[in-house]
């Protein structure tokens, strides 16, 4: 008899263990599904910083790319403006200068077309050896 009642004894056990076992591998099939789906709210929130992320430095890139043209077209000015202030003060040297020529020469015009007839001389040496 203690053959008999041991085998209900060991079905009722392996029933037992047959449950636990389904149980825990329910239980880790839970646990599983709930990492993943955390697994996949992070991936997304991830994915929605490097978004956000990208947006911010292609604002900031922007930005510092109108900052510099501003800065680039204000320094043209400033040597557009520098350029013309040499160009006239160049002129008026040369006015200057001019001026002052052409006083020399009224002054001393026979001095003035000795030393013309001379440049003219050396200069038709110089061009004609060539």
């Amino acid at each position: 008899m203690s053959s008999q009642s041991t085998q209900p004894n060991a079905g009722r056990a392996a029933n037992d263990a047959k449950d636990a076992a389904s149980r825990v591998a329910n239980d880790a099939k839970d646990a599983a599904g709930r990492v993943a789906n955390e697994a996949k709210d992070k991936s997304a929130d991830a994915m929605q910083s490097l978004k956000e992320l990208g947006s911010q430095a292609k604002t900031v890139a922007q930005d510092q790319l109108q900052k510099a043209s501003h800065v680039a077209q204000e320094q043209m000015e400033t040597l557009r403006d520098s350029a013309s202030e040499y160009y006239e003060q160049g002129r008026a040297k040369a006015e200057e200068l001019r001026s002052s020529v052409e006083g020399r020469i009224q002054q001393t015009p026979l001095q003035s077309v000795m030393i013309a007839a001379g440049i003219g001389f050396v200069l038709g040496i110089i061009l004609t050896r060539r």
